[in-house]
């Protein structure tokens, strides 16, 4: 059994530790569409264990994501709207418009998100028991975007599960920025378990997210800013 951290501040910072002190030196062939970037910080197959907090204040407070754009962009994901591109992307990393082909993303999570969310809350609402509790954002034509050197997803998906009054979230990813999206990714997953209680109607609290990434990384030249993030 995995140690399990009473607070997502903790397991964010400890898995930023981690990448700072055993990560690997490795060069990429691509990196989201962009041929021959520069060379990486990674640590592979890094995860945890950690209690949800219940409100959107102590989710904000212990992750600590890029705000207003996090919440607006939440927002934009569970709004059951195919938005592509979704509009708070101007308020995104810099850089980003050059992903746009034709005035869209090759992909976008209010797009994949928009039918699924709503079939698993209804999944949960009528068998709170479920172990089929499942919202995909990787699809199999993800394999074919990758041939043609597109972004696919980072997030493969969120399961739920509810024992005990508490719903858990195991959420996995084949790829994770651990300085410019991991804050953001914990906190969407927080806001979602959340979001999935309210909207099901089921009598419980966030529980467990239990978090794992294949590749966690970050520009090798970031290795500074990175170590800043676990001394504070």
């Amino acid at each position: 059994m995995s140690v399990i951290y009473s607070n997502l501040s903790s397991a964010i910072k400890q898995s930023r530790k981690d990448l700072y002190d055993f990560g690997d030196s490795i060069s990429t062939n691509n990196w989201q569409g962009i041929e021959k970037p520069p060379e990486f910080l990674e640590l592979l197959n890094v995860g945890f264990i950690a209690r949800m907090p219940a409100t959107v204040d102590e989710m904000n407070d212990q992750c600590k994501p890029m705000q207003p754009w996090a919440d607006e962009h939440f927002e934009e994901r569970v709004s059951g709207l195919p938005l592509n591109p979704p509009p708070s992307h101007v308020r995104w990393l810099k850089g980003n418009e050059e992903s746009l082909k034709e005035g869209k993303f090759s992909h976008s999570y209010p797009e994949r998100m928009h039918q699924v969310l709503f079939q698993a809350v209804e999944l949960l609402k009528n068998d709170p028991s479920t172990r089929q509790c499942f919202v995909p954002i990787w699809n199999p034509l993800d394999n074919e975007l990758s041939l043609k050197n597109e972004r696919v997803p980072c997030t493969l998906g969120w399961h739920f599960i509810l024992r005990d009054g508490l719903l858990h979230c195991f959420y996995p990813m084949r790829s994770c920025d651990a300085l410019r999206h991991f804050m953001n990714d914990i906190y969407f997953a927080a806001r979602l378990t959340r979001w999935m209680i309210i909207h099901s109607g089921i009598d419980a609290l966030p529980g467990l997210l239990t978090f794992q990434a294949v590749s966690f990384h970050c520009f090798k030249n970031d290795t500074y800013a990175l170590g800043k993030t676990i001394k504070c």
